[in-house]
């Protein structure tokens, strides 16, 4: 069931003399999920005292209270008259997005974490600086850690803070890796948070692919993710070879945090009595 919120609405009357059908003129003031004050078109009813209901579409959506925006003037006769819209959902129960509704921020390794014992590395410097190894945004050739014959070690990266702000919706960890033989070698998502490594699904290929992990939950709490522990979190991989001469590389790993889109949804709008200036 949609949430129903109300609103300051404007409503003025204006009498018409002999029995004439009288006419309300009102707008919307309502404010976006930006925090931005906004007032919609005007509208019109005539008829019967008691405004119908309406229909309003996009982008006049209604979030929180305001207070009323409509300036009334002289030539607003008559008292104000008090009553309620019922604003009508068109297609159901359905939120709008003001927002990107795919909103996300990439993470790249920016440090070393508390972990760095994978043996070996290709292009690059060698533990603590292995984060240098898997932070670039293109991957060239040669350029890569890697565990190789009988090994199974685990580097883990400290990350930047994020910068935006929001409903964490989801986490993932990103990994591009290549091995040599399927069943033989594996790569591994992993991620430490308060103070816990937590092991993902290992992964086998013998040609560069780029996999993820979502974690919509932080594993420790089961509990939706916060920005402290976006900020505290370190990820990384782990490099695991079951046999003489097998090789497992990874050459990216970043996290990518998902937000959730700030909705504007319809309610019920509440008019209040008003007074023109000049009473």
């Amino acid at each position: 069931m949609q949430r129903l919120e109300s609103i300051i609405l404007a409503l003025c009357l204006i009498g018409l003399i002999g029995g004439i059908t009288a006419a309300y003129y009102w707008k919307v003031n309502y404010r976006d999920s930006g925090g931005l004050s906004n007032v919609s078109e005007v509208y019109e009813f005539t008829g019967d005292t008691t405004p119908p209901s309406l229909t309003i579409q996009s982008p006049h959506a209604i979030t929180i209270n305001e207070t009323n925006l409509l300036d009334l003037n002289d030539s607003c006769l008559g008292e104000g008259i008090s009553s309620s819209i019922n604003i009508n959902l068109s297609g159901g129960d359905v939120k709008l997005s003001l927002n990107d509704s795919s909103q996300t921020e990439t993470l790249r390794p920016n440090a070393a974490g508390d972990e760095c014992t994978i043996q070996n590395q290709s292009g690059c410097f060698a533990c603590p600086y292995h984060y240098s190894c898997v932070n670039q945004t293109s991957s060239p050739d040669g350029f890569y850690i890697y565990s190789e014959n009988v090994e199974d070690n685990r580097d883990l990266y400290n990350l930047p803070q994020q910068t935006v702000s929001g409903t964490i919706n989801k986490v993932g960890l990103w990994i591009r890796f290549k091995g040599d033989t399927l069943g033989n070698s594996f790569a591994y998502f992993i991620i430490k948070t308060h103070g816990r490594i937590y092991t993902g699904a290992g992964l086998s290929g013998t040609s560069w692919e780029t996999s993820g992990q979502v974690w919509s939950k932080n594993p420790h709490t089961n509990k939706p993710w916060t920005c402290d522990e976006i900020d505290a979190l370190q990820a990384g991989v782990r490099l695991k070879t079951l046999a003489e001469g097998e090789v497992m590389r990874c050459s990216q790993a970043y996290v990518v945090v998902s937000y959730a889109p700030k909705y504007n949804t319809y309610g019920t709008l509440q008019a209040v009595p008003q007074l023109p200036n000049n009473q």
